[in-house]
């Protein structure tokens, strides 16, 4: 069995999450009317305007012009839908999450016009009575420690569940016996199998309105008027839905939690903090040869709810002072107010450490710029060596010709090997 956890109007639900006064207000996510990229996400309010995915923000102002536009935050959704995956993956060791809500085009226009968060789990092991709990559990967990909404569908295939759980309401389940897949699969509409345009144009000319209209045809006929694609889509509409789980590796982040038994009031301890965890963070990375694309910092009040602020970098980096830099300016001071019990920094989008070509024409003076390059060189190839041009001495039977005017232009210098250079943002702080 398969349960499906979907969190409908993802996007929507994250900024109301993180912003009460949005609790009310209709939204309009990806930018402001005038923009010419197309709406990102939405909230239930607006889709019920006629609003779909992918249509221009203006063309989405004039549909719900009381909506409330605001920009996309995309890194901030993907930390929470990764988060959403780690919790889930404490229920099951085989997790499969879907990022529709980013790209609903490639999917059925049922499922995609809520723009969810699908995160899918193998259920194998697990008794038939204990399904129906198993699966509220799951759900109970992911409301608890994401703050959002899921719908949960519980079915013997993958294309089976994540239609259950699209037809759910938020924090209901509906499962699926493998004995009523087929009858539950007939009555659902075309629109849950990502056709192209015309083919859904020619299966309305013939009448096929809905899977189970499907499923009853000859296979080798679809086959051969529809193609391969449309013949396997066949077999999901009968439940022969064959997709296994992709099970991807998880993201790896690494991350600083301090917890405070006196509420934090100081601006300057919390600067001395963030620098403490970027430091040690850095270090982390350093050794791993990696770097990170995204920071994210989230603090709580003793009063107040859980804050998060993420950032995606103009370019990846382990420098610490960079991501002081930006960890700083991700802190609102006005938090300190209440006083802070909890302080969490979050280094996210990892990749290897990648060297970059200096410049040819670059000033003869080293820069604090050229010595970070220099670094990451020499964490990404340890093995390599690093040398230093000294002219030559003069030559003895020439004692007045200078070293650089030698006839061989390999004999005007020589390359001493030396140590990586330390750029001066790793140094330690002299007193």
């Amino acid at each position: 069995m398969i349960i499906c956890i979907a969190i409908p109007y993802f996007a929507a639900q994250i900024e109301r999450r993180d912003d009460q006064r949005l609790a009310r207000t209709p939204l309009a996510i990806g930018g402001q009317p005038w923009e010419t990229q197309p709406i990102f996400g939405f909230s239930a309010e607006v889709a019920r305007r006629g609003v779909r995915p992918g249509i221009p923000l203006r063309q989405a102002h004039l549909l719900a012009p009381s909506a409330h536009f605001m920009p996309a935050h995309q890194p901030h959704y993907q930390t929470v839908a990764a988060e959403m995956g780690a919790v889930v993956a404490d229920f099951s060791h085989r997790v499969e999450t879907a990022d529709w809500w980013r790209t609903p085009e490639q999917t059925a226009p049922a499922i995609g016009r809520r723009l969810p968060a699908h995160c899918l789990a193998s259920l194998d092991g697990i008794p038939a009575a204990d399904l129906l709990p198993f699966g509220q559990q799951v759900g109970r967990t992911v409301r608890a420690q994401t703050s959002l909404a899921p719908a949960v569908g519980i079915a013997p295939h993958k294309f089976t569940a994540q239609i259950a759980a699209t037809l759910a309401r938020p924090h209901h389940i509906r499962p699926v016996e493998p004995e009523a897949e087929q009858d539950f699969l007939a009555t659902c509409p075309l629109r849950f199998l990502p056709l192209a345009d015309e083919t859904s144009r020619r299966l309305h000319l013939l009448g096929i309105r809905t899977l189970g209209d499907l499923a009853v045809l000859p296979s080798t006929a679809v086959q051969t008027r529809f193609g391969r694609e449309v013949a396997r889509w066949q077999r999901w509409a009968r439940g022969q839905d064959e997709m296994p789980l992709r099970s991807a590796p998880a993201a790896r982040v690494e991350t600083i939690t301090y917890r405070f038994d006196d509420p934090l009031t100081s601006l300057a301890a919390v600067d001395h903090l963030i620098q403490q965890a970027a430091e040690a963070l850095a270090a982390r990375l350093r050794a791993a040869a990696l770097q990170t694309g995204v920071v994210s910092l989230a603090w709580q009040g003793e009063r107040d709810q859980k804050q998060q602020q993420t950032e995606r970098l103009h370019q990846p980096t382990a420098v610490a002072k960079r991501l002081i830099l930006a960890l700083t300016h991700l802190f609102d001071p006005e938090s300190l107010a209440g006083g802070l019990t909890e302080l969490t920094v979050t280094l996210s989008d990892l990749s290897p450490a990648v060297a970059q070509q200096l410049s040819l024409f670059s000033p003869p003076t080293r820069s604090v710029r050229s010595e970070d390059l220099l670094y990451s060189l020499a964490i990404r190839y340890p093995a390599s060596r690093f040398y230093r041009p000294v002219l030559a001495r003069p030559l003895l039977a020439r004692p007045l010709l200078a070293a650089n005017d030698h006839p061989l232009p390999e004999r005007r210098f020589q390359l001493h090997p030396t140590a990586a250079p330390i750029p001066h943002s790793l140094l330690p702080n002299k007193p």
